[in-house]
């Protein structure tokens, strides 16, 4: 993906390249997302932007159904924001509620919440610290452990992230999305597609000899499937207040 080894942060070859749009990229199928978000033009796109992200809130009782989407940034921190930079807010959802919450990506496999999240004005929830913190079992990848300073104990952290490569959505990683990629290979063009999946602008064997490799190759994710309820687009199902 657009991790950076050794830094907690992400590339932002996208921004940087002017290859990142300034609308939101999940308008195809199965996704089918109409939203509007973006900006007039590149550059009111944040300086640190990584990538487009889609996120979902799922009702707590029954994470089948879905009560809002928007399209945000993710920023090279992992802090997701709108597409001007702004803090992310959404609407369509009651204040101080609970909701599972699914983080889509271009070209990754998508995770939901391990719980219900409480949403307040300030709410902060952490999916890339263990992988306790996504719904299902092997659902994130262990990238690294952290240790900002090595003479102070305790300060280490551990950074968890999506399994590149699940390019067409359907909630798998296989021979399909290799094909995809291995297809797509064009390392003269700097491009913003799906099949570029270490985010830097370019489709070569890198992207899937790292990711999805067909061969035995410890960082392949060739094989890894998503949990049912990321596999499913619900209809938006307003919420409701009771009387």
């Amino acid at each position: 993906g657009a991790y950076l080894p050794g830094t907690g942060t992400m590339k932002t070859n996208l921004r940087t390249a002017g290859v990142l749009p300034t609308s939101q990229p999940f308008t195809a199928p199965p996704i089918n997302y109409t939203g509007t978000e973006g900006v007039a033009n590149a550059s009111l796109l944040p300086a640190n932007a990584v990538d487009w992200v889609l996120l979902e809130f799922r009702n707590s009782l029954n994470n089948s159904l879905a009560h809002a989407r928007k399209a945000g940034i993710v920023l090279s921190d992992g802090t997701v924001a709108n597409a001007d930079g702004s803090q992310f807010t959404v609407g369509g959802l009651l204040p101080n509620n609970n909701y599972y919450i699914i983080i889509r990506s271009r070209n990754h496999m998508a995770v939901m919440s391990a719980f219900p999240i409480y949403l307040s004005s300030t709410t902060v929830y952490n999916f890339s610290s263990a992988s306790g913190q996504v719904k299902g079992s092997g659902q994130t990848k262990f990238i690294e452990t952290i240790d900002p300073d090595s003479n102070v104990i305790g300060d280490e952290y551990s950074i968890y992230a999506m399994y590149a490569g699940d390019m067409n959505t359907d909630g798998s990683i296989n021979a399909t999305d290799f094909n995809t990629v291995f297809a797509a290979t064009n390392p003269t063009v700097k491009v913003y597609a799906k099949s570029d999946l270490n985010f830097d602008t370019y489709v070569t064997y890198h992207d899937y000899n790292a990711y999805i490799s067909t061969a035995a190759s410890p960082g392949s994710n060739i094989g890894k499937t998503s949990i049912s309820q990321v596999q499913s687009f619900p209809a938006i199902t307003a919420v409701t207040v009771c009387p």
